[in-house]
């Protein structure tokens, strides 16, 4: 009796592939079948807070104030790290209507530099911010009966505007019979190229 001369790598490995289906080189399926397990999905960790950036906050409240008056910006303060050198100065909003808002300055440094940038600045709804409700459609918002008006008033409009199309080429016919008169050549009303409606003078002659 003849003992197995398989890998061990490859025993007991159940390929549940349709027949004649290749696997790609480097897939989690190859790999698997090789007898090696994927690497797991890189993680990404949390930004660190930076230390300059953070401790700019007076930088970040200068910025600001080209863009709101200063009694509009509360005493509030919070920063939050966004990426590596880039945080967010968040200060408390004190502007009429915008209550639980927060206005923030987005400031950034490149690598072995003190000096920030600002990148970004504005006003944001916090949680709890009172915010506009959620847009409908006009259509959506008419009643049964509304929309029965609208309806009838769209076929009016049509109707209108068919008469008016009916006058307008009624109104050019005689405008063009008029400008014929003018320059000196009689109306043709059988359009036959007679006068009042005879045959033309080519047409007698023939």
């Amino acid at each position: 009796m003849s003992e197995s001369t398989e890998p061990e790598s490859t025993k007991d490995v159940t390929d549940v592939r349709p027949e004649g289906a290749s696997v790609p080189a480097g897939t989690a399926a190859s790999s698997k079948a090789d007898g090696v397990t994927p690497p797991a999905p890189a993680r990404r960790r949390k930004p660190v807070l930076d230390r300059k950036l953070a401790e700019a906050r007076e930088f970040a409240l200068s910025a600001l104030k080209e863009l709101a008056d200063p009694e509009e910006i509360g005493e509030g303060h919070r920063v939050v790290a966004d990426d590596e050198r880039l945080v967010t100065h968040y200060f408390t909003s004190n502007r009429r209507g915008y209550l639980d808002w927060e206005w923030y300055v987005t400031i950034a440094r490149a690598p072995r530099q003190s000096v920030p940038t600002v990148c970004e600045s504005g006003l944001l709804p916090a949680e709890g911010a009172l915010l506009a409700p959620h847009w409908v459609p006009w259509s959506d918002r008419l009643s049964d009966d509304e929309r029965h008006a609208d309806a009838e008033d769209g076929a009016e409009t049509d109707g209108a505007e068919t008469d008016g199309a009916e006058t307008d080429a009624g109104t050019d016919s005689e405008a063009e019979a008029e400008a014929g008169a003018a320059d000196g050549a009689p109306a043709d009303p059988a359009g036959d190229g007679g006068v009042d409606g005879t045959a033309g003078a080519d047409d007698q002659t023939a």
